[in-house]
């Protein structure tokens, strides 16, 4: 049969049990009643596009017990797009990979894909995670060919394209979605770093469009795409932890479905729960919290807490610092205080030294500066170290009269 234009339908005429006979199968009821069904079809309007995307809440479909969302890694639901949000410098990509590493398997695979960093720094991260001594308990064999870095540093690609004044995915984010399922079938968390390189911006409009695009991604892997992002200054100065802690519009953080807000603490913010940590380590800026802000499909975990240290080889590792209870940081309150007093009675007897004496009250002036601790935690001290026999009162001449005078102990 000779090519038919586009608008002419071709219907197949039915099979019969007769002959060859074209006309045979008229007399079969059957088969009539097929070809009439056949004609019914070819001439039948097609279903609108949207028909496929509406679910009808039927009865059974209301009776029937929902399937919990899958959370994969811990932190962000699969078919949908996650957003983790630090400033530059905490460790958030390290974190990312030690989170990778620890939840990857035979049929959960993660990949970066990066307009940042090279591969060699994932490498790094990786190889200090795994070969630092006691900082991971993984078999690198377990992880091996598990994670995977597409580099697109320099490339220029854009999840999302303007059109008509407005952003919307890009052809580039439907092709990487193409480009995993095919290659990579096993690749269900897909990290984007960063925002502002993927989206070409921060404002609102491109915020909403790129979480449109990594939905769609989401979908096309059944797993989750999870968009890293940085701090604005204000909110790190401020210590914002919760769904607009992000640099630029809002929109990322109210269309994400779960959120993670890196917090480096300090003397202001010590963290949401208790922990016991060296006083050097939080100087430093060495120690961040995770806080899971949100998660739209059930509960958010609990603060996680790590020290960035060096790793073996250049590149750091996270060492994992527990939650404390009310005895642990009792002991460490304790442990601090004695510390602070014993480098203050350190001070007092360096200086009582250095000039044999000193008046009584030598140190109820500008106290602070001379032994770093108060005025009354200065005396509490003097009258302890005069219990326990450090220091001795003395009576020295004064002119005509006397007065009393500190000196260590003979």
């Amino acid at each position: 049969m000779p090519d038919l234009p586009p608008n002419v339908k071709r219907i197949e005429q039915p099979a019969t049990a007769a002959g060859n006979d074209a006309a045979d199968w008229q007399d079969n009821p059957e088969a009539v009643a097929a070809f009439r069904e056949l004609v019914s079809a070819a001439i039948a309007p097609a279903p609108h596009p949207l028909k496929s995307k509406t679910v009808t809440l039927s009865l059974d479909n209301i009776q029937r017990r929902p399937i919990p969302r899958e959370l994969l890694c811990g932190y962000w639901p699969a078919g949908a797009t996650s957003a983790v949000v630090a400033m530059g410098g905490v460790g958030k990509t390290t974190f990312l990979m030690q989170t990778a590493a620890n939840y990857v398997s035979d049929s959960l695979h993660c990949m970066f894909v990066t307009a940042e960093d090279s591969p060699e720094d994932y490498h790094a991260k990786l190889h200090n995670l795994l070969f630092t001594d006691k900082a991971s308990t993984l078999n690198p064999a377990a992880v091996a060919d598990k994670i995977h870095v597409l580099n697109l540093r320099g490339d220029g690609v854009k999840l999302i394209a303007e059109a008509g004044g407005s952003f919307m995915p890009s052809t580039a984010a439907d092709d990487l979605a193409v480009f995993i399922t095919e290659n990579y079938p096993k690749v269900r968390v897909v990290f984007f770093e960063t925002v502002s390189r993927f989206a070409g911006g921060e404002d609102n409009d491109r915020m909403e469009a790129v979480v449109s695009a990594c939905d769609r991604i989401g979908v096309a892997i059944n797993g989750a795409c999870v968009l890293v992002h940085h701090t604005g200054k204000g909110q790190a100065r401020d210590k914002v932890i919760d769904l607009y802690a992000g640099r630029g519009g809002s929109a990322l953080g109210d269309n994400t479905r779960s959120m993670i807000v890196l917090t480096r603490l300090d003397n202001e913010y010590r963290g949401a729960q208790p922990i016991v940590v060296d006083r050097e380590d939080i100087d430093s800026g060495r120690v961040f919290e995770v806080t899971h802000v949100r998660n739209s499909y059930g509960p958010t975990r609990e603060p996680q807490y790590f020290i960035t240290r060096q790793g073996y080889c250049h590149g750091p590792i996270l060492e994992s610092v527990p939650i404390a209870n009310a005895a642990d940081v009792m002991q460490a309150r304790l442990a601090a205080m004695d510390a602070k007093a014993n480098a203050a009675a350190s001070k007092i007897r360096d200086i009582i030294e250095s000039k044999h004496s000193v008046p009584r009250k030598f140190f109820d002036a500008g106290t602070k500066s001379l032994i770093g601790i108060t005025q009354a935690e200065s005396r509490a001290l003097i009258e302890e170290m005069l219990e326990t026999g450090a220091l001795e009162v003395v009576e020295e001449p004064a002119g005509k009269a006397t007065r009393k005078m500190l000196r260590l102990a003979k």
